[in-house]
């Protein structure tokens, strides 16, 4: 019984494939009709071919679950663009809460001791005109008295630290009078002050 080649199974294969020139598809069909074997082994590949497009459209995918399979991907996308889009928010939330914390705990530490309950005494430098450790309250108060010791007004200060500056700067314009008054001193006057 003779056996069809290895290379006439090719061509027949690109034939049923529709891959042949004009001119070789002819001179395939001439033999076709010439030599049975040939025309034999032609439907066995065309039987083989049709049995592979069932088995492959066998596996292509029904309209129905293709249709599932695009809206269990979009219902995906959908849950990870919210999540997304919460934790974006979330990490806002989380920064703004953050530097209001920092902020806090920046001003408590800057202001350590700073404002101090009412009752408490001020432990600030006595000096001319200024009289020792007097009782505070919120806002610090500091009475303000002449050279005879009469009070003239209060002085209030949000914090330990502007009252301490305030101190420090009615001690040095003492000490300055004291220099001026003994003749030994010049009198100087900041610019920036005004």
């Amino acid at each position: 019984m003779p056996v069809v080649s290895e290379q006439d199974l090719e061509q027949l294969e690109a034939y049923v494939d529709g891959e042949l020139s004009t001119t070789e598809e002819d001179a395939l069909r001439a033999r076709l009709s010439a030599e049975q074997i040939l025309g034999e082994a032609m439907r066995r590949v065309r039987a083989d071919r049709d049995i592979r497009m069932a088995v492959w459209k066998g596996y292509e995918p029904s309209e129905a679950t293709v249709q599932r399979l695009a809206a269990r991907v979009d219902a995906a996308v959908d849950r990870n663009t919210n999540w997304s889009y919460r934790l974006s928010n979330l990490k806002r939330l989380s920064a703004a809460a953050a530097c209001i914390v920092l902020g806090v705990l920046i001003g408590r530490v800057g202001n350590q001791g700073a404002v101090m309950p009412s009752g408490t005494i001020a432990q600030v430098p006595v000096g001319r005109g200024v009289p020792g450790p007097t009782m505070v309250s919120n806002p610090i108060e500091f009475p303000i008295v002449n050279e005879q010791g009469q009070s003239v007004g209060v002085q209030r200060f949000q914090s330990l630290r502007e009252a301490q500056d305030f101190v420090d700067e009615l001690n040095r314009f003492h000490r300055m009078q004291e220099q001026i008054r003994n003749g030994g001193g010049q009198i100087f006057v900041p610019i920036e002050r005004f």
